[in-house]
């Protein structure tokens, strides 16, 4: 019975050494006073056996052959525990956070080992997303919507206040009236002095007068063209043309007068008054001329006011005061207003003596009134966008909204009516509208499309009102384009709307 049990404690102390020879191959037993070295025939002083009764002393070791020659009990006593390894021990919570840790780095490990191993397997990931909504997809869909661009051409009217000149039968009626302002700057004169340098050159001239005739014969009696006179002074004259001298009715006598002029040029032929006074010509017929003849002269040169006189003085004057008057108009003019045309001046000249008139010196007077008419442009904006607003109204459906601001062009400006000032503004107008989405509509096409395959999406939002064009992009890359479905959850899906023009 002994022999059994010290058999029992060798075979247990043998498969303890043998594990421990395992776990430490390679070193060296220490006798640091911490354990026991010893061999299978030598046990301890203290060592009971399991049934706790002490063993005599052994005999000589019984030796077996076979595969185990010789065991050697290793009793190791256990290392002291270091300050750091005691304060883990003492903290569950940081040995369970090792664990989480370990536990995660582990998952993600094999979650990525997953990824890797199963692109070409969209099954398995739509499985997994679906047991994980998380980590599902999202898509942005992106909507183009529909354009329309209207071009119109429009006539306006611009009249000056108060005129309302009515529009005449013939004439096509304006499509848009509007309020022109005439602007003026008050006349503007300058006066200068300037010597003469023109040379003037008098014939010799005959002097001229009138005679009178008077007749006191009963009958009439005709005084032919060209009739010679002689003077008291000897001065001859001839008459310009025939006459007919009245019959007397006495004691009236018949009288008649006629332009007469000296037979030689000269101031000798200045006669005085009465210097004709007597009878001539025909019984009963007698003459006078009861004013002085003049204009008989001399052939003379003299100086005279030449055009370069005037023009020379007046040019600097006309261009000073033609800048000074537009000035005068542009300052008029409003922040909203566009001229008509450019300023218009109208320069007036006038000189004493006239150009050709014997003179030393003339005194030249520039005279400048400057004028325009000008348009409300704002108005002009206003017009053709309300004209061109109501066309897009009638013609295109609820939902377009105007993008940006109506584009306006001056193409022409015409005079309709020169008198009144009234003139015929031909407008360019174009204008863009596009269909518009609110953010109720896009979530509504989110979730009309939502959960649907993308081809089938893109034919449902196609058919949608006001969409030009649609594009998809989805976050599942492990599906082709042709199983790709949009996220079930209306708010995985972002719409967003550009524009396409026409």
């Amino acid at each position: 019975m002994q022999q059994e049990q010290r058999e029992e404690w060798i075979r247990r102390h043998t498969w303890g050494a043998t594990m421990i020879d395992q776990d430490k191959q390679g070193e060296t037993p220490q006798e640091d006073g911490q354990g026991t070295v010893g061999t299978m025939g030598d046990l301890p002083e203290n060592e009971e056996t399991p049934l706790g009764t002490h063993l005599p002393p052994s005999p000589t070791p019984h030796i077996v052959e076979g595969t185990l020659v010789e065991s050697t009990v290793l009793v190791p006593s256990p290392p002291l525990p270091s300050s750091a390894q005691a304060e883990r021990d003492h903290h569950p919570a940081q040995s369970l956070r090792r664990w989480v840790q370990q536990s995660l780095v582990t998952v993600l490990v094999a979650l990525c080992t997953l990824l890797l191993l199963t692109p070409i397997q969209p099954r398995v990931m739509r499985l997994f997303v679906t047991l994980v909504p998380a980590a599902g997809s999202s898509a942005t869909v992106t909507v183009v919507t529909d354009q329309v661009g209207l071009h119109r051409s429009y006539t306006l009217l611009a009249e000056p206040a108060g005129m309302g000149v009515p529009v005449m039968s013939h004439q096509k009626p304006p499509q848009a009236q509007l309020q022109a302002r005439l602007l003026a700057a008050p006349a503007l004169a300058q006066i200068i002095t300037v010597p003469t340098t023109g040379k003037g050159h008098q014939p010799a001239a005959q002097a001229h007068g009138l005679v009178t005739f008077y007749n006191q014969a009963p009958n009439a009696q005709t005084i032919p063209s060209g009739m010679l006179l002689t003077g008291a002074d000897g001065v001859q004259v001839v008459t310009a043309y025939e006459v007919v001298v009245p019959a007397a009715h006495l004691p009236l006598q018949g009288q008649v007068t006629v332009a007469a002029h000296a037979v030689e040029s000269g101031p000798q032929g200045n006669i005085e008054a009465n210097d004709l006074n007597g009878l001539c010509c025909f019984t009963g017929i007698a003459m006078q001329n009861t004013q002085a003849f003049v204009g008989g002269a001399n052939a003379r040169d003299f100086p005279a006011v030449g055009s370069r006189d005037v023009s020379g003085a007046t040019n600097p004057l006309v261009t000073s005061l033609t800048r000074q008057g537009q000035a005068v108009v542009q300052a008029q003019v409003r922040t909203h207003e566009q001229l008509v045309h450019p300023v218009k001046c109208d320069p007036q000249v006038t000189s004493a003596p006239v150009v050709g008139e014997e003179a030393t010196q003339v005194t030249v007077t520039a005279r400048v009134t400057c004028h325009a008419e000008v348009y409300n442009a704002d108005e002009v904006q206003a017009k053709v966008s309300v004209l061109i607003g109501q066309e897009a109204t009638t013609r295109l459906s609820t939902g377009y909204v105007l993008q940006g601001k109506v584009t306006a062009n001056l193409s022409t400006i015409a005079t309709f009516d020169a008198q009144h000032g009234i003139i015929a503004l031909y407008i360019q107008a174009e204008g863009v509208w596009a269909y518009h989405m609110s953010a109720a509509q896009l979530h509504a096409l989110a979730t009309l499309v939502a959960g649907k395959p993308l081809g089938q999406a893109q034919t449902i939002l196609l058919h949608a009102q006001g969409i030009h064009q649609v594009s998809i992009a989805s976050t599942d890359w492990w599906d082709d384009t042709t199983h790709q479905t949009l996220p079930p959850d209306p708010n995985r899906i972002r719409v967003t709307v550009i524009s396409w023009a026409v």
